[in-house]
């Protein structure tokens, strides 16, 4: 479904693109560039005004602005914007405010939008039951917790498979001499090393992109483990320091 839906607005993409002026994506694109680190509510205010300004006597230019405006936030890297696609879409095209001059376009918007729309930051999270590491099956909405983080790996993801490594690494290697630990999953990651880690990457730092990283995760996996005991010497104080990177800001 997803390769269905992403080669859908790669077609709608190239539609929009050949309905614009040449002159005309530069000017929507450096606009739209300005608005990126603000709240959705406020892109979505903003991009109904700038569709607004291009005048109701110019349909076609407002559909061609409102397109190229749905297409720039359906292919955004930063979380969140498909609320800004989909907020275009119900607002401009779906409820027969602006037509798109190819027709057949219209399911896939309507697909993107239907399929994006119970997703969005903010709404009630889906029925999702998964596995606790006892065994036990829980829907994750019955967890009473302030704020519920879940990390998924697809193995066809390349940050998924650079990014897992790195996490299960700070609670599973060693934290001492080999010789005298218990058996371990390898590597080597002592206490100093644990509160010396960063979890924003430099690339982001640099970008200005830091406030994107909205917390930190360890696994603790237990191939090696004989017991809790040995499971709590992993976690601990090695968690602590985790927990530690997470709550405080860097010294």
């Amino acid at each position: 479904m997803r390769r269905i839906l992403t080669l859908g607005l790669l077609l709608l993409s190239a539609a929009l693109a050949a309905q614009e002026p040449v002159t005309t994506h530069p000017s929507v694109t450096a606009y739209l560039q300005t608005l990126l680190n603000e709240p959705v509510d406020t892109i979505n205010l903003r991009v109904d005004r700038f569709i607004e300004s291009v005048g109701q006597q110019q349909p076609e230019l407002q559909s061609k602005t409102a397109g190229l405006a749905f297409d720039y936030f359906t292919s955004s890297p930063v979380m969140g914007h498909e609320a800004v696609a989909v907020h275009i879409a119900d607002n401009w095209f779906l409820n027969g405010r602006l037509k798109l001059e190819n027709e057949e376009l219209y399911p896939i918007l309507y697909t993107f939008a239907e399929f994006n729309r119970s997703s969005l930051i903010g709404m009630p999270a889906q029925p999702l039951v998964m596995e606790t590491p006892d065994g036990q099956l829980t829907d994750i909405r019955s967890v009473e917790a302030a704020h519920k983080i879940l990390f998924f790996y697809d193995t066809e993801c390349a940050t998924c498979r650079k990014e897992a490594p790195l996490l299960a690494a700070l609670l599973q290697d060693y934290q001492g001499d080999p010789i005298t630990e218990p058996t371990a999953i390898g590597g080597f990651a002592p206490l100093e090393k644990v509160y010396n880690y960063d979890p924003v990457p430099e690339v982001l730092k640099e970008e200005g992109k830091a406030r994107f990283v909205l917390g930190v995760q360890g696994n603790n996996w237990s191939e090696y483990y004989r017991g809790p005991a040995q499971m709590e010497y992993h976690l601990y104080p090695r968690a602590l320091a985790l927990a530690e990177i997470a709550w405080t800001p860097a010294a």
